[in-house]
């Protein structure tokens, strides 16, 4: 947490610091399941530093320790950000796989935060790639997530920066019906764009 607090004030070099650390310790110990989230950490750090190479290599070591974690959270972040460094990559079938397994193991993830962003993530990706049912069905399973989540508890509790995030969500997915309305002229995806919309007043 220290090391993702750094990079997040714009530390980086602070950040892999403390992860190389961290995966010494974790490695020393033989706890997989600490040293696969070093490894993701890292993951995370080398490619904001847009060194994809090490990024990779990171990721790579995070996704050959799957087979010893339980953590559902955990597992939809190291294949979630395997996908994105495939897609870097120009591995588009990689990609697809990566995203497709953080999307299932999302489904058992205890923090229904990490679960939306999982989904949201894998609907993007599919958007990008023009996987448009693949799209809509994990965008669709990410508010449904956001809407649940609010049942139980309110906004305010939730902060500003969920309600920035989950609204974008929306947005997105809103966006991608008016695209295909303006596109092919059916008037059922422009009702489906509405309803998106109306959805994300109610939350």
């Amino acid at each position: 947490r220290i090391g993702s607090t750094m990079r997040l004030l714009g530390e980086p070099s602070n950040a892999i610091a403390h992860h190389k650390v961290c995966a010494k310790v974790a490695g020393d110990i033989q706890n997989a399941s600490l040293l696969a989230e070093a490894h993701l950490e890292l993951a995370i750090d080398y490619r904001h530093l847009n060194e994809s190479a090490i990024a990779t290599q990171h990721g790579t070591e995070a996704l050959a320790l799957v087979s010893h974690i339980q953590d559902g959270d955990l597992l939809s972040q190291i294949y979630m950000q395997n996908g994105l460094l495939q897609e870097e990559a120009g591995d588009q079938e990689k990609a697809s796989l990566y995203y497709s397994r953080a999307s299932d193991v999302a489904e058992i993830a205890e923090q229904p935060v990490a679960r939306v962003d999982t989904l949201a993530s894998a609907m993007r990706f599919y958007f990008r790639v023009g996987q448009k049912s693949a799209a809509i069905e994990k965008g669709l399973e990410a508010i449904d997530t956001i809407e649940l989540l609010h049942s139980y508890l309110e906004a305010e509790r939730l902060g500003p920066a969920w309600a920035s995030k989950t609204h974008g969500i929306y947005v997105d997915l809103a966006t991608e019906y008016l695209n295909w309305y303006e596109t092919s002229g059916d008037s059922t995806e422009l009702v489906k764009a509405f309803d998106i919309v109306e959805r994300s007043r109610a939350i």
